[in-house]
């Protein structure tokens, strides 16, 4: 895959491995991603509706069978795996992809609910103590810095962010102060 090529452009080499020439694609699918050749997820984004959409059907169909925390443990189970896996790579793409999957979870969350499909869902959110796909990506960041900042991730990621490391200097409001005023440090990433 040749990332982000103007239209019509043609590179001029070939990748052989074991004697086999390997064929320019638009699209790869790598640990369960899909990575295309402009970095915009759209191809990823189009799956996980698919996927997202499955387990709100299943939820759609069980929800009169079974009790509310049980759908609940099947969400969690069918659809939020997906809007979790790999959300640090795949939550930059465009808004409008964001919000197709903004649309199936909230539908989800609605299912769970027995719900109509015009019924706000932020108080359902928080009765349901579940995140909204904003927030698992936000959980999803904070986590990877923590473990970044902590070095708790492998050693390939250990010069994978530029740190700047500023502290201010102690700073007397008087002289006849007896303690210092000082700001705390802060790491820019």
């Amino acid at each position: 895959m040749v990332f982000n090529t103007p239209p019509g452009y043609k590179h001029g080499f070939n990748i052989v491995i074991n004697n086999v020439n390997l064929q320019n694609a638009s699209s790869v699918k790598f640990l369960g991603v899909f990575v295309d050749s402009k970095l915009t997820w759209n191809d990823h984004i189009s799956h996980l509706c698919s996927q997202v959409e499955k387990g709100v059907g299943i939820i759609g169909r069980l929800k009169h069978i079974l009790p509310k925390n049980v759908i609940r443990s099947i969400y969690l189970t069918l659809v939020y795996p997906h809007l979790s896996y790999c959300s640090l790579s795949w939550s930059g793409t465009s808004k409008t992809s964001l919000n197709k999957l903004t649309v199936l979870q909230k539908r989800a969350i609605r299912q769970i609910s027995s719900l109509a499909p015009r019924d706000h869902t932020s108080t359902l959110f928080k009765y349901l103590n579940l995140l909204k796909l904003q927030e698992i990506i936000k959980v999803n960041i904070a986590t990877f810095t923590y473990r970044y900042v902590n070095n708790f991730l492998p050693p390939g990621f250990s010069h994978f962010f530029q740190s700047k490391l500023f502290s201010s200097k102690l700073q007397y409001a008087s002289e006849t102060s007896s303690s210092p005023s000082r700001e705390p440090e802060k790491i820019i990433f």
